[in-house]
């Protein structure tokens, strides 16, 4: 009978898989989950181009969306978006901080105490009706039996 090294190698492609993930109490801001459709509005040769996609969780600190095509980590944008009960739209500058795909991770940059106020307003607001991840998973695979 064959026993597993104690330290494996991971194979190729796997390195994101294993590596630990980042804890949510080492995080500068809480997330919350929000589905909103974003506009990306980006410099490419000179010219402003529009890339769209969606969120999947917001922060007083930045934003979290899946684009409908690939932004470069390091990429400046001015983010369009609308937060659920808000009249108009926002657009805060933010940068591609991590990417995976079409995945992005933006850290919105220079946005003034009153927007860093509502974002934050926001986020407590809507953490109070937000079922924990963790929960979301239990339940779904019959764990929970209460």
């Amino acid at each position: 009978m064959h026993s597993a090294p104690e330290n494996p190698t991971p194979r190729k492609g796997t390195e994101m898989a294993n590596r630990p993930s980042s804890s949510v109490k080492d995080r500068r801001w809480k997330r919350v989950p929000l589905d909103v459709r974003v506009k990306a509005v980006v410099m490419e040769d000179g010219r402003k181009t529009v890339i769209y996609g969606r969120s999947s969780q917001i922060s007083e600190g930045g934003m979290g969306v899946t684009m409908t095509r690939e932004m470069p980590k390091g990429t400046l944008a001015t983010i369009i978006f609308k937060l659920p009960g808000e009249q108009d739209e926002r657009a805060l500058e933010a940068e591609v901080r991590y990417r995976n795909g079409f995945r992005c991770g933006l850290e919105f940059l220079g946005i003034s105490l009153q927007t860093r106020k509502e974002l934050l307003r926001f986020c407590t607001q809507a953490s109070q009706y937000t079922v924990p991840r963790w929960r979301l998973l239990r339940n779904t695979r019959g764990d929970d039996q209460a």
